[in-house]
């Protein structure tokens, strides 16, 4: 079963992020509050963390988008959830993170057009310092522009054409390319 985890700007559950994956996969859509700029780092990520706690089994399988990257990152990291495969798209995360023993997989999918993730450093300065609340992980990032950085063997960055939107990871070809990370046996399935 796959966890499927959206990002903060989302005001439909996720539904349209992932809408064209949905009906293939045996899936549970995590869901978490709305909350509006500029609080959306901080207080989204610990929404999100709670939410994918609540209901993911030690050894699940996550895929993630925007800021759903960093909550499925903080999960593992700073409470010990065992992932057996985490695919990232578009992460703001630092390109340098490094990812904990308790990931077994990772895919991250990224395109050097991606713009949205790099205003993350400046959310997470205004985070720590404006609101005075200070994060326990790694900085923000732009791995989502950069691709992931590092040699491990476990972690996999698949660049994406530059003119894929944020969101648009799950749409049409680069909806089958993300299939074909998750179950691959699926990927002729997905009608475009």
């Amino acid at each position: 079963m796959w966890l499927l985890v959206h990002g903060f700007g989302t005001w439909d559950g996720g539904k349209g992020t992932f809408s064209s994956l949905v009906s293939l996969l045996e899936q549970y859509k995590v869901d978490y509050q709305h909350v509006s700029y500029p609080f959306n780092f901080t207080l989204n990520t610990e929404e999100a963390i709670e939410a994918i706690l609540k209901i993911a089994q030690p050894g699940c399988k996550i895929l993630a988008h925007s800021n759903g990257c960093t909550a499925a990152y903080e999960c593992a990291f700073l409470h010990d959830l065992w992932i057996k495969h985490l695919i990232m798209a578009a992460p703001p995360l630092d390109p340098g993170l490094m990812f904990p023993a308790t990931i077994e997989a990772v895919d991250i999918c990224w395109n050097r057009g991606d713009r949205i993730v790099d205003p993350a450093n400046v959310w997470r300065t205004l985070n720590d310092v404006v609101l005075n609340r200070k994060r326990t992980v790694v900085a923000f990032g732009t791995m989502g522009r950069k691709g992931p950085m590092g040699t491990s063997k476990r972690i996999q960055g698949h660049p994406f054409h530059k003119t894929v939107r944020h969101s648009g990871y799950f749409q049409g070809v680069h909806a089958k390319r993300i299939l074909g990370l998750m179950e691959p046996q699926l990927r002729g399935e997905l009608l475009i």
